[in-house]
């Protein structure tokens, strides 16, 4: 979270800094800053860290192994009744081995052999017996119960795919959240920036009275009260920019502490950047009328795919289990030829043509006695399904909940807008008459700065609405899952 925050204000701090009173011509346009933040590099390292690479350990099952074995074996013979005096063996074993996915234990084994016999005496005019030994064999053993035909490793497959589609939707869910951190960022930075403009204009305002006031107390028409009012109201509204500007920086250095930004992006100005937002509503109302429709089991969220990819996993998992405690029946069939000959050329030319081939079939069983292992490894399987059932009721009803509070959300700030606009309009048409009616000299400072006042308030009411109105809409795109195919989007 914090990499893409880094980014965030990274983009942000290579913006111009300008003060409020520049007109400036450069917008943040928040869906830009979104995009700029999620596709970057920090965020594909993010979504490369996420992928799983247990699928792939479960494919060395199937690796196959070569194994080679060379012997040297030399005896004398103690018992001098013995025709043999001495012998020496050498050989070389290659052996291959694979398992299939249909639970088939594949083995190949090739041997070559070379023998010198020395005959004792009275033998030894017969003088040394050299021969050459070459053997080929191929065994083939299946699992009939446990594991048949792979069924057990086929769950394990199952259950690690839909684990990694799990972890993938957990990762949108994150960058989901990431995203609505953003969001939230850039509404609270706009609604601070509004305040200050706010807080200009009616500095500009107090300027003007005073202006006027002065005029007046130079006629002898207004008093040295009315200026010393007006004086303390611009020194109030003077302290309220400073302290405006001083949260900003304080959000500012707090967020480049969190992420560890170097101290001087501490000093750049954030209060003169150009923030918008964007007041087109009528997706989310459409969006809220389709939900609205859904009953509970058609809420969908990239939360709820990954529990539902989860449930699907401990269910494999649990065949998988049941499986391991059945008793391991299987059968082998073994199938050899063999050639043998002083020549070591002609031993292998008749292990590879003769039909000297022998032929074997065995049936066994295997079974571990207690299983504790196994029954622990089962009942944890079904504690994760009945944990995956209940995560899932739960988001289920929570995402019913969200939606309903959104959309009504949705509706009433939509028509608190309208009548706060259309406050603001009458209190700005009561400014402009109270300010004529304070140069004839009708009305006193008094009252002029409490219409002022309650212009400002006004404004910052109508702008507090629009930021909830903001953040409102980004929700609903995160419920409908809108949020998650922009997020997904390389446009």
């Amino acid at each position: 979270m914090n990499k893409l925050i880094l980014l965030t204000l990274v983009a942000l701090s290579v913006f111009p800094s300008r003060s409020l009173a520049d007109k400036s011509t450069d917008k943040i346009n928040l869906e830009e800053l979104l995009r700029a933040a999620l596709t970057s590099v920090e965020a594909q390292k993010l979504v490369l860290q996420a992928q799983t690479f247990n699928l792939e350990r479960s494919q060395s099952r199937y690796d196959g192994r070569i194994e080679t074995k060379m012997n040297l074996t030399h005896g004398t013979a103690e018992n001098p009744n013995l025709q043999v005096d001495k012998m020496t063996q050498k050989q070389l074993q290659m052996q291959y081995q694979k398992n299939t996915r249909t639970g088939t234990q594949i083995q190949a084994e090739w041997v070559l052999g070379h023998q010198d016999v020395e005959m004792s005496a009275p033998f030894a005019v017969a003088g040394n017996q050299t021969s050459y030994q070459s053997q080929g064999a191929l065994t083939v053993t299946q699992s009939l119960w446990r594991n048949a035909f792979g069924r057990a490793w086929h769950a394990e497959e199952q259950a690690l795919l839909l684990n990694n589609k799990a972890s993938q939707e957990r990762l949108q869910a994150d960058l989901e959240a990431l995203a609505m951190i953003i969001v939230e960022q850039y509404y609270q930075a706009w609604l601070m920036q509004a305040r200050l403009r706010a807080t200009y204009q009616n500095i500009k305002l107090q300027q003007r009275l005073l202006r006027v006031s002065q005029v007046k107390l130079n006629l002898g028409t207004a008093s040295k009260a009315d200026i010393l009012q007006i004086k303390a109201s611009l020194l109030g509204l003077q302290q309220r920019v400073r302290d405006s500007v001083n949260a900003l920086r304080v959000i500012w250095s707090q967020l480049v502490t969190a992420v560890n930004l170097p101290v001087a992006y501490i000093k750049t100005d954030i209060s003169g950047m150009r923030l918008g937002v964007n007041r087109d509503y009528e997706k989310a109302l459409t969006a809220c009328k389709s939900l609205r429709n859904k009953n509970r089991s058609q809420f969908e969220s990239v939360g709820l795919r990954g529990l539902r990819h989860g449930l699907q996993a401990s269910e494999q998992r649990i065949v998988q289990h049941q499986d391991s405690l059945k008793p391991d029946v299987f059968a082998a069939v073994r199938i050899s030829n063999h050639g043998r000959d002083t020549k070591f050329t002609d031993s292998v030319w008749q292990s590879l043509t003769d039909w000297n081939v022998s032929a074997s079939v065995s049936l066994g069983v295997s079974l571990e006695l207690g299983m504790h292992r196994q029954r622990a490894n089962l009942a944890d399987s079904i504690k994760q399904k009945q944990l995956a059932l209940l995560s899932i009721d739960q988001v289920q009803t929570e995402l019913q909940v969200n939606v309903l509070n959104a959309c009504n959300d949705l509706d009433r700030l939509i028509n608190k807008e309208k009548s706060l606009q259309k406050i603001h309009r009458q209190q700005s048409e009561r400014i402009a008459l109270q300010e004529e009616r304070f140069r004839i000299g009708q009305i006193d400072v008094l009252q002029i700065v409490q219409a002022s006042n309650d212009l400002i308030a006004s404004d910052l009411q109508s702008k507090e609405t629009i930021q909830e109105l903001g953040l409102i809409v980004w929700k609903i795109r995160k419920l409908d899952g809108s949020l998650a195919t922009y997020l997904r989007s390389d446009k």
